[in-house]
């Protein structure tokens, strides 16, 4: 049997099978979180041409990637700010018109 250092029997305890157990769940849910919010982006996209609700999953792959990338989270609230000054000229216009 090879004696074990120090070194090494505290990195054993460190990375104890919970420890990768819980980092392997990191990960699967990363991945799983990128994948779905890549389909729900595509999708959206395809539905602005089709007939479907493109920008509601446009939003909804956008908040989910937002969790995972800033990019995202910036391109959201980029979308945010738009609908809001869209929203408020139409309020606008139609107390404008009697």
């Amino acid at each position: 049997m090879i004696p074990l250092r120090v070194g090494a029997a505290a990195r054993f305890r460190r990375t104890s099978y919970t420890g990768r157990v819980d980092a392997l769940y990191a990960g699967a849910r990363r991945i799983a979180v990128i994948v779905a919010g890549s389909v729900l982006l595509v999708v959206g996209i395809a539905l602005l041409v089709l007939p479907g609700p493109g920008i509601r999953l446009i939003v909804a792959g956008l908040a989910l990637l937002g969790t995972q990338f800033p990019w995202a989270c910036r391109a959201l609230e980029w979308l945010r700010a738009r609908a809001r000054s869209a929203l408020a000229a139409l309020r606008a216009r139609d107390q404008r018109t009697p």
